[in-house]
C-alpha cells in the first residue's frame, strides 16, 4: 500500500466494514481497507465464529499482501497513520502473491496489482525504479530534458552576444566619428571627401 500511494497516487480509506475491504475508488483514487486485523485474528481464533474461517484467512491474507509486517517502509506508513498492527506480524497468515488463490477479494487485488502494472504518476515517474523496467520513459524524459535546458540557454546566450554585439556596433561608430572628428581638425592632413 505505501508503494501504491508513493507511486500511483492512491490513498487507504480504512474501514470497520469487513465487505468494504479492498475496494478501489478511482475517482478519488482511494483503496478502502479494514482495518481491525485483531479482530480477525480472534474470530479464527475462536470455534464459534460467526464469519466463515475462509473468509476471514483470507482477508488476513489480504493485509498481510498489502502491509508485509517485516518491512521498515510498511511499518514507518502505519506508524505515521496511527496503525500498529504490523505488530502482529503475519497471524497464522501468509502473504501470497498468487491472485488466483484469492476467492472473495480476487478481482480487487487484481485491481491492485493492475495499478501497480501502471506507470508511475508525478515526480515519480521520472525517476528510474530499482527493477529498472522504465529506462526508455527515464532516458526519453532526461535527454529532452538536458536538450530543453541547453535550448534555453543557447537562447539565453544568443541574446546577451546580439545586445553586446549591438553595442560594439555602437562603440565602433562612435569611434569612427571620433576619430574622423579628430583629422579633420588637425591641418596635417586634408580629406576633402570626409572633411566639409
Amino acid at each position: 500500500m505505501a508503494y501504491l500511494e508513493r507511486h500511483h497516487g492512491f490513498q487507504v480509506r480504512w474501514t470497520d466494514n469487513l465487505t468494504e475491504h479492498l475496494t478501489v475508488d478511482w475517482t478519488y483514487k482511494t483503496v478502502t481497507v479494514y482495518e481491525h486485523l485483531i479482530c480477525l485474528w480472534n474470530h479464527l481464533e475462536t470455534d464459534a465464529a460467526i464469519i466463515p474461517k475462509a473468509v476471514l484467512e483470507e482477508a488476513i491474507d489480504t493485509l498481510n499482501l498489502l502491509f508485509p509486517s517485516e518491512s521498515r517502509e510498511t511499518q514507518d506508513y502505519l506508524q505515521k497513520r496511527g496503525r500498529t498492527f504490523w505488530k502482529l506480524g503475519y497471524c497464522k497468515g501468509r502473504r501470497d502473491l498468487e491472485v488466483g488463490r484469492y476467492f472473495y477479494w480476487g478481482n480487487n487485488v487484481q485491481q491492485l496489482m493492475d495499478i501497480i502494472d501502471e506507470p508511475k504518476t508525478g515526480f515519480q515517474q521520472f525517476k528510474l525504479d530499482k527493477e529498472r523496467k522504465n529506462i526508455l520513459e527515464f532516458a526519453t524524459f532526461w535527454t529532452a530534458a538536458a536538450v530543453a535546458f541547453l535550448t534555453i540557454l543557447s537562447f539565453l546566450f544568443g541574446t546577451v552576444a546580439t545586445v553586446y554585439t549591438v553595442k560594439q556596433y555602437n562603440v565602433a561608430i562612435a569611434t569612427y566619428n571620433l576619430q574622423l572628428a579628430q583629422a579633420c581638425a588637425t591641418q596635417e592632413i586634408f580629406l576633402p571627401q570626409y572633411c566639409s
